[in-house]
């Protein structure tokens, strides 16, 4: 893990849990005391801070200013938002936490998360959820949104707070 002692961590940083904005303690070349710390790196998403030749994703170093230890497992962002580095909206997770809570990829064939066409029809949709690694088939549907409420259903039961639907229609708690 790509960590330094939280002790030169504060005498370097200081950070505002609130806006999750990251500033310099200590002034170096091309920085002045009291600058913003840190760039989004676009290709991430992710803020990131460089110091001594070492990148370290904001979020984390955050945790570590705030908690006083370095994160052991991830730090999710329970908005989805991988800018969004307030502390209110970090916790910590395992990987598989981590990864459930993830949106919906872009280059998906369905808009909505768990909904695929069903053998490569256009009016089924089957509705699969993958639980420790295993794949598991929920069921054909007529609609994508009817396979997508069915993989909710199920996904809420299995993941409980990670579960991140990725659609206004069940982040409001509407279901």
């Amino acid at each position: 893990m790509n960590t330094i002692p939280i002790n030169m961590l504060r005498q370097i940083f200081d950070c505002d849990p609130t806006t999750g904005v990251v500033y310099w303690k200590i002034p170096r070349r091309g920085v002045v005391a009291g600058d913003t710390a840190g760039h989004l790196c676009k290709s991430t998403g992710y803020e990131k801070i460089t110091f001594g030749r070492r990148g370290f994703r904001t979020h984390r170093v955050i945790w570590a200013l705030v908690h006083g230890v370095w994160p052991e497992v991830d730090v999710d962002h329970i908005n989805g938002n991988r800018s969004d580095n307030r502390i209110c909206n970090l916790r910590l997770a395992s990987r598989a936490e981590n990864i459930r809570s993830m949106k919906t990829r872009k280059n998906k064939k369905c808009a909505l998360k768990g909904a695929t066409p069903y053998k490569g029809r256009t009016d089924k949709f089957v509705a699969q959820i993958r639980i420790d690694g295993e794949q598991r088939k929920i069921g054909v549907f007529s609609t994508e949104q009817e396979a997508h409420d069915a993989y909710c259903d199920a996904a809420v039961k299995a993941f409980g707070r990670f579960f991140n639907p990725d659609c206004s229609c069940h982040q409001s708690g509407v279901m």
